[in-house]
């Protein structure tokens, strides 16, 4: 499949296609590596706040007492003003992004702007290309940088200990979902998108059977083991859980001999759930991963032969991907007995190639 970054195969060649995806990946990795760093002690930065006799602060550009710096007074009329700050004046450390990764976030900022504007102009159904799940993803990992921008333009001095500013440092977080771009751009990731989709029924009947496992023996280890431990049977959910997983955090765990008994039924009634449930996730998996990889082998087949051509119609992709359905469906009745499914599951496939894409035909 040609990486979903193409915005118009008409006049774009496939050596700008590599060259865009890659900027684009390395864009968003300087992104999420920056948030990361941020959050490291490596890159702690304090900047020095005098504090006013009001209690108000000032803020201010540096931190080294004796320097002079500028500062913006939160008054009636906002002024840019240089003072000496004395080395009695009263201050506080509050810290704040480090200038270095302050530049990579705008950089990174402005060039995913760019990009989600020019999908947006050259999109022929923008509405849909904006309710997709990747533009959905491209919208609400942008707008938290221009609040971000947007606040401290308008007040400097912003006090960092508000509930306010707590809220907006936590829509920072919705960042990392950037990672979900590299979908566009790594087979293997969207894929595992297509199978999930796929599984969707099977994957609502396993949270069906788990809740309902959970609700039983949270129940009777909450009536056989010591109240001091299992408080409630909400509070016996996350034993239930962590049992039926296998995992054992071994934060709860039954001292009894009949609560031993309870947890071995649940860990034995867990495995069961995951085992009926796996297999049908893999088994879509495999049938997505042969389906692209014919399809990866039969475009490098053809751009080596040089017989790619891109008709008034729209770009080659969308032949290709039926003639690789034509083909898959007869590779799959050989082997299986009902092609219906694989038909469903491949254009499940474009749809969500088309929903990706905005329809840019």
């Amino acid at each position: 499949q040609r990486p979903l970054c193409c915005w118009d195969a008409h006049i774009t060649t496939d050596s700008v296609i590599l060259i865009f995806s890659f900027i684009s990946m390395t864009f968003v990795f300087l992104s999420i590596i920056s948030f990361l760093a941020g959050t490291h002690e490596t890159f702690i930065y304090f900047i020095k706040v005098p504090i006013n006799k009001n209690g108000s602060s000032l803020a201010v550009q540096n931190k080294s007492i004796g320097d002079e710096v500028l500062y913006t007074a939160t008054t009636e009329h906002n002024t840019i003003s240089k003072i000496n700050i004395a080395p009695f004046t009263d201050y506080s450390d509050v810290r704040a992004k480090h200038p270095v990764l302050e530049i990579i976030d705008i950089v990174c900022l402005v060039f995913f702007t760019i990009e989600y504007m020019a999908r947006l102009l050259t999109a022929s159904r923008k509405f849909r290309l904006v309710i997709s799940f990747m533009g959905v993803i491209d919208l609400i990992s942008i707008i938290p940088d221009y609040i971000e921008l947007i606040v401290y333009a308008a007040q400097p001095g912003i006090n960092t200990d508000t509930t306010a500013f707590n809220v907006f440092q936590i829509l920072r977080v919705f960042r990392i979902l950037r990672i979900f771009r590299l979908i566009r751009h790594i087979p293997g990731l969207w894929i595992v998108l297509y199978t999930l989709k796929a599984s969707f029924g099977e994957l609502v009947l396993l949270i069906v059977l788990m809740m309902v496992g959970m609700l039983i023996f949270a129940s009777l280890i909450y009536f056989v083991e010591d109240r001091t431990v299992f408080t409630s049977v909400p509070r016996g959910f996350w034993w239930a859980l962590i049992t039926m997983t296998t995992v054992g955090y071994g934060d709860m765990y039954p001292v009894t001999a009949l609560g031993c008994l309870i947890g071995s039924f649940a860990a034995l009634s867990g495995l069961l759930m995951i085992g009926f449930s796996v297999p049908i996730l893999v088994n879509n998996f495999l049938m997505y991963y042969s389906h692209v990889q014919f399809a990866l082998h039969e475009e490098k087949k053809e751009h080596k032969n040089k017989k790619k051509k891109v008709n008034g119609n729209g770009p080659i992709y969308k032949a290709k991907i039926q003639a690789n359905e034509m083909f898959k469906l007869g590779m799959v009745g050989e082997n299986e007995t009902d092609n219906a499914d694989f038909g469903n599951s491949s254009n499940t496939e474009n749809d969500l190639m088309m929903s990706e894409n905005g329809d840019n035909d």
